[in-house]
């Protein structure tokens, strides 16, 4: 079959990159073909806003005093390597617009896994995309596998339920990756659910130590890395302590 992946887009959210791979290289291993639905990286605006953004640096740098670089946005320091995998290792299949005839090749559309349910993560993307609003009518066959609601109870407004509600009915299999999203899809969305694991636990540590042995990147020489979910007081009271 021919396979496309829905997931919140790739950017610099390792956890999220690596359930994307896992999800499609056990895919692959099944005899599928797969890509992954993603939109261009930078809207059109990007172009037009880069002038003001290196004359707000050179404010930042020679005015305010503040290291910052001119002529790189500080993103791309944080980004360089995981675009670097996401080019080397995820097989994107990039539309700006996502449609039924953009995908109409496809055999099956995959939404999941990580927290494509929570509407805040989707930035300038319709949420309601995550459940395929824009597939309308096509008969291509619609499966949620480990997806994530990101939270303990559901906090969609009512509006946003009618939308999504009749969406879930239409697809022919749905798995969430939290015990709690079961209950969500069953008081909210009268759909019976099971749970199933993150995809980044179906593969092997062999997988990932295959994947660290194919890097060409040199030891940091002792700089610390910290990558936060949902920073807090207490986490990095924990942070400055470890360094």
């Amino acid at each position: 079959m021919k396979i496309v992946i829905l997931t919140l887009p790739l950017h610099t959210n390792y956890g999220g990159i690596l359930q994307c791979y896992a999800l499609q290289t056990i895919l692959e291993r099944m005899g599928h073909k797969v890509q992954v639905l993603s939109k261009p990286k930078y809207r059109r605006s990007h172009y037009w806003k880069f002038p003001f953004a290196v004359l707000y640096r050179i404010f930042s740098r020679y005015i305010l005093g503040k290291d910052t670089s001119i002529w790189k946005d500080p993103y791309r320091f944080s980004c360089q390597h995981t675009d670097r995998f996401i080019h080397q290792y995820i097989h994107q299949f990039i539309r700006r617009k996502w449609n039924s005839k953009a995908i109409a090749n496809f055999d099956a559309i995959i939404v999941g896994s990580d927290q494509v349910w929570r509407q805040e993560y989707w930035g300038n993307i319709p949420p309601e995309n995550a459940f395929l609003d824009f597939l309308k009518d096509s008969s291509i066959k619609r499966i949620a596998y480990a997806a994530s609601f990101g939270v303990d109870k559901c906090n969609y407004t009512t509006d946003f339920l009618k939308k999504c509600v009749p969406l879930l009915h239409r697809f022919d299999a749905v798995s969430v990756r939290e015990s709690s999203g079961i209950e969500i899809c069953r008081k909210y969305f009268g759909v019976e659910t099971c749970q199933k694991i993150d995809p980044t636990l179906l593969l092997d540590s062999t997988d990932y130590i295959q994947l660290i042995n194919q890097t060409t990147t040199k030891p940091s020489g002792g700089d610390l890395l910290v990558y936060i979910l949902d920073e807090t007081y207490e986490k990095r009271k924990i942070i400055e302590s470890v360094s």
